[in-house]
């Protein structure tokens, strides 16, 4: 796992938290995946909030860009990749959508072991 995605990850992670704190929901949500694993685990977790895939973007990943001319310097390996989002979804809340509910116990906890 590369550090860009663990940052995209907790970006999104924090980003729909917020939405629950505040049970403000938006009605439509862009996002962008740089892998399959990566969409396939948020999709899942907008999934539960209510939200479903309206438009799909397929790119290939890698793309040649051509370096501008320099007289100076010239690079002998051609052409440099670049690589850019594999996957641009956008989502849509579907009217009365549930919520999923929050991880907080419901009963107080049992103390166990001697007093």
């Amino acid at each position: 796992m590369t550090v860009g995605r663990r940052l995209r990850s907790w970006r999104r992670y924090r980003e729909v938290n917020k939405w629950v704190q505040g049970n403000a929901y938006p009605a439509t949500v862009r996002r962008a995946y740089w892998s399959p694993s990566e969409y396939e685990s948020d999709a899942g977790q907008l999934k539960l909030h209510g939200y479903v895939a309206t438009v799909e973007e397929i790119a290939n990943p890698t793309i040649d860009v051509a370096s501008a001319p320099n007289v100076y310097s010239k690079d002998p390996r051609g052409p440099l990749p670049v690589t850019v989002a594999m996957f641009r979804i956008t989502y849509e809340r579907r009217d009365g959508a549930w919520i999923a509910p929050t991880l907080e116990p419901t009963q107080p906890r049992r103390r166990v072991g001697p007093r």
